[in-house]
């Protein structure tokens, strides 16, 4: 395993990535929330890239520093401390699966649509094993709150892409960005079904009025969350060694509730008998 300090963590990531959409549209950007670390593999070996503003050093920013550079760095010491700490934790995870060879599922036998479901579910489940091994005492108390800012966040992106549809000349393309723009979303619901667990709630307990009387839970959520944490509640951190048989009939499984939860949305993206896959949509009213 190698273990990086970026300066420019975004290009260092893409550096490590192979050609294709995922590395041509990574950022640090996920929903309305941000990438803390990036685990992946270049040439059979686990890279663990870091952003170095994680650890930088309090003595040397005093020393080399003007005074109020110098104060910011200070005055995050312990919270980027903290971040380091749990982010580590969260990796180590993701490190413990790639060397198993749990995170290397192969999809391509199934048609072009249904492999980017499946790869979608196969990184919720991915995230949620690894948020499983960050223990209670390096959580906040938030982390258990449903996110309603990334409801929010999402419709205002999907508008884009409904307005660039008819002109569109890459429909795959589009298809797969939709996806990985509400995978974000998915991803998040998957750290907080896996904090609930961690600190012991019930599977399927409410969350508090406010969320579910809103009409962006009713409109985007209700329907399909008590099936997401049910499906994810029998997974195992990643810290714990699972059967590939039971890895693929949970991805399977995911990726049905995911590709039902992005119709409901109104976006259908199918595979077809001649090898093509068909992408259309009717956008639900909570996306104008």
């Amino acid at each position: 395993m190698k273990l990086v300090i970026a300066g420019d963590f975004v290009e260092s990531v893409k550096a490590r990535l192979p050609d294709g959409p995922y590395r041509d549209s990574f950022d640090l950007e996920r929903g309305v929330g941000s990438v803390g670390a990036k685990t992946l593999v270049v040439d059979g070996k686990v890279h663990v890239v870091f952003p170095a503003f994680l650890f930088l050093d309090s003595v040397a920013a005093r020393k080399h520093l003007p005074p109020e550079d110098a104060e910011q760095i200070l005055a995050s010491d312990q919270a980027r401390g903290n971040m380091a700490r749990r982010t580590s934790i969260h990796e180590a995870q993701h490190v413990a699966m790639e060397q198993a060879g749990e995170d290397n599922q192969d999809f391509s036998a199934a048609g072009w649509a249904r492999q980017n479901f499946l790869n979608a579910a196969h990184q919720v489940i991915s995230e949620y094993r690894a948020e499983l091994g960050v223990p209670r005492e390096r959580r906040e108390e938030y982390e258990t709150d449903f996110p309603l800012a990334s409801l929010r966040h999402l419709p205002a992106v999907l508008q884009r892409y409904v307005a660039t549809y008819q002109g569109h000349r890459n429909a795959d393309r589009l298809a797969y960005e939709v996806v990985q723009e509400t995978l974000h979303l998915w991803k998040a619901l998957a750290y907080v079904a896996a904090a609930r667990r961690v600190v012991g709630s019930d599977i399927g307990a409410p969350f508090p009025d406010d969320i579910v009387e809103s009409d962006l839970w009713r409109l985007m959520a209700a329907d399909h969350w008590d099936d997401l944490e049910r499906l994810l509640s029998d997974i195992p951190s990643g810290g714990v060694r699972v059967d590939s048989s039971d890895l693929a009939r949970w991805t399977d499984e995911l990726a049905n509730a995911l590709d039902a939860w992005l119709t409901d949305f109104g976006f259908v993206w199918e595979d077809l008998a001649d090898g093509r896959s068909r992408f259309w949509m009717e956008p639900a009213d909570f996306i104008f």
